[in-house]
């Protein structure tokens, strides 16, 4: 079966969709799209087991006659069509050489994670969610050690023995991301996360009560909102360099946290500022992975303090990038 991308053969589908996301990079998410490639047949997929499913029930036949083939060893880097464009040659065959280390099962495996966390899942039912991965990935992982065991001879020590330390070098995936310090780490290394930074309002003077004594004291509350750099996020998304100036679009937006009814609305109502950038296709602004959070503040602060307090940090920033400039490392793709 051929590969649509670099156009490497392999016997079967298993095979090839592995080397798809071994080689490529390529994972399951919403933005996925699958094509064919098979004796010209130009269906897309957007999931890999409808891919398989199609690969096996109607390109099942399909003889390997490529001689020389142009396969990706490198990291993948995507053109305005979303695919690899990194590409180096090396000879077709049926068992390609893919890059099996520990370090692609853990990105795989992160993946997954990040896009629970993008979806809005608390930490608590992702720690769950990896905790029992965990566990399942372990029970596999014995359970093959077990079954292998089993097909040698207990006469043959040299090769039990290489076969548990091959063993002992398969490391758990999910062990790197049980915890909320480990995921945080991996995502740094892996991606670029721009924090936000909290910016000071004012003060203001809110009755709570005491555990204490059980009255009511007037206590001083600082009003925050957060801002995420304008600038940072600009350098981990603008990889490219481009001819042409910036062109950045701010979105502004209310909304209510929770379902209030009567006196209890507008009091967890959250106002946010999000920008895009132009410079893009549509289609990519369309997604809502290409916009990006810049403010985040209590409606009832604009009342208060105005916009201005609020904006002045982001102006800060836009002033910043049209008078000087910002440094960030490019990436240089070979032809």
């Amino acid at each position: 079966m051929l590969c649509y991308v670099c156009g490497a053969t392999f016997d079967n589908s298993n095979l090839l969709i592995r080397h798809l996301k071994l080689a490529h990079g390529l994972c399951s998410d919403r933005n996925l799209h699958l094509r064919c490639g098979q004796s010209d047949c130009i269906l897309e997929f957007g999931s890999f087991s409808g891919y398989r499913k199609h690969l096996n029930r109607v390109h099942s036949e399909i003889p390997n006659n490529v001689q020389t083939v142009v396969c990706a060893v490198s990291s993948p880097q995507y053109s305005d069509d979303d695919q690899p464009t990194d590409l180096a040659t090396c000879p077709s065959t049926s068992s390609c050489d893919l890059p099996i280390t520990n370090q692609s099962a853990l990105d795989l495996c992160g993946s997954a994670v990040a896009q629970l966390q993008t979806a809005g899942v608390g930490q608590c039912v992702v720690n769950s969610f990896v905790n029992t991965m965990e566990e399942a990935v372990h029970e596999i992982q014995a359970q093959v050690m077990e079954v292998a065991f089993k097909c040698l001879s207990s006469q043959n020590t040299e090769t039990v023995s290489k076969l548990k330390q091959s063993f002992n070098e398969i490391e758990n995936p999910f062990s790197s991301l049980n915890s909320v310090s480990k995921r945080d780490l991996y995502f740094r290394k892996k991606w670029s996360i721009v924090d936000p930074v909290d910016k000071v309002l004012g003060t203001r003077f809110e009755n709570r009560k005491n555990r204490s004594t059980g009255t009511y004291d007037q206590v001083v509350v600082t009003d925050n909102f957060s801002y995420v750099p304008i600038l940072e996020t600009l350098r981990s998304i603008f990889c490219n360099p481009h001819k042409h100036a910036l062109h950045i679009q701010l979105f502004y937006d209310d909304f209510e946290t929770a379902n209030p009814l009567g006196l209890k609305k507008g009091i967890y109502k959250l106002g946010a500022i999000y920008f895009t950038l132009r410079n893009f296709p549509p289609k990519c602004n369309s997604s809502l992975t290409s916009i990006h959070l810049c403010a985040l503040f209590h409606s009832q602060d604009i009342k208060i303090y105005g916009f201005n307090a609020i904006l002045e940090p982001l102006v800060q920033d836009l002033k910043m990038l049209e008078t000087e400039c910002i440094t960030f490392l490019v990436l240089v793709l070979e032809k």
